[in-house]
């Protein structure tokens, strides 16, 4: 089974969960996840409002961070995002749809819901007899 995807944020985005769907998240505050998670973690979300606190904590550096801004204008989110090795920066607003195939791919697609995907299949097909 694989660990969920680590959330560090002072307060989980319902716009989050909704964009993970069935994919099981692990939210907790920079000071509160323990190094075991940081390390089973398929996949690390940090809201830009923890860039500072997790950076004081000097984890190892690590693939599969993502680092969720309010405002990708601000050019100081940028710096963080480096200092954290991550490999992207998105807004919720603009980058939801992308953030949810992330976490399904980090998970393996495990948790991928494929009716809701695909609903009803494409118009105007039918099933072999």
């Amino acid at each position: 089974m694989t660990a969920p995807v680590l959330i560090i944020t002072p307060a989980l985005p319902q716009e989050l969960t909704q964009a993970a769907g069935t994919v099981p998240l692990q939210a907790r505050t920079a000071e509160e996840f323990t190094d075991s998670e940081w390390d089973e973690a398929p996949l690390i979300v940090v809201d830009r409002r923890s860039c500072a606190d997790l950076m004081q904590r000097q984890q190892p550096r690590r693939p599969g961070i993502l680092v969720l801004a309010q405002d990708l204008a601000d050019a100081s989110v940028y710096s963080e995002v480096v200092a954290l090795h991550a490999e992207a920066v998105l807004t919720l607003q603009d980058g939801a749809a992308w953030l949810e195939l992330r976490l399904h791919e980090a998970t393996g697609c495990t948790h991928l819901n494929w009716e809701r995907l695909l609903g009803d299949g494409p118009g105007g097909v039918t099933s072999p007899a």
